[in-house]
C-alpha cells in the first residue's frame, strides 16, 4: 500500500507543477503590452522662410516606432526630429507610433505656419532699419555735442 500510496504523492505532485506551470505561461501571454498614445509638440510653429521646427514626442506607452509626417510630402522616423518647411504655407503635422500594445496617430491640423516675406518687403524693411540705425546714431552725436 505505500508503494501505490508514495506514487500517488508523486504523480499528485507532478500534475500540481505541471499546473502552476501552465497558469505562469497562460499569464505571461495574456498580459498585454500597455497600448501607446501619441502626442507631440514642435517649436517654434510660426515663421518665415525657411522655418526649422524642433518636434518632440510626448507619446506614452510601450512604443517601438515612429512616423512623422509634415505635411510637405516628407516623413521622418525619429523620435525627436527638427524638420526644415522650405515653403509659406500652413501644414498639418501628424505622428504614428506603434508597438507591442498596437498604435496611435496624432494629427495636428493647420499646425505649422510658415511665411514668406516678398522681396519689397525685406528691401522696405532693411531700408527701415538702416534709417532707425541712423537716426539713433545722429541722436547720439548730437547729445554728445552738447
Amino acid at each position: 500500500m505505500m508503494c501505490k500510496l508514495s506514487a500517488t504523492k508523486r504523480a499528485a505532485s507532478a500534475i500540481a507543477v505541471a499546473v502552476v506551470g501552465l497558469v505562469l505561461m497562460l499569464g505571461l501571454a495574456c498580459a498585454k503590452a500597455e497600448a501607446p498614445q501619441a502626442g507631440f509638440k514642435g517649436e517654434p510653429t510660426t515663421g518665415v522662410v525657411p522655418l526649422t521646427v524642433n518636434f518632440t514626442d510626448e507619446s506614452t506607452g510601450e512604443i517601438t516606432s515612429w512616423k512623422w509626417s509634415f505635411g510637405d510630402f516628407k516623413t521622418d522616423t525619429a523620435i525627436n526630429p527638427s524638420h526644415t518647411y522650405d515653403d509659406a504655407g500652413t501644414y498639418i503635422v501628424s505622428l504614428e507610433v506603434k508597438g507591442p500594445g498596437g498604435e496611435d496617430t496624432e494629427m495636428k491640423q493647420y499646425y505649422v505656419y510658415v511665411l514668406k516675406i516678398s522681396e519689397a518687403a525685406t528691401k522696405e524693411m532693411l531700408e527701415a532699419e538702416t534709417a532707425v540705425g541712423q537716426c539713433m546714431a545722429d541722436a547720439g552725436t548730437a547729445q554728445r555735442v552738447r
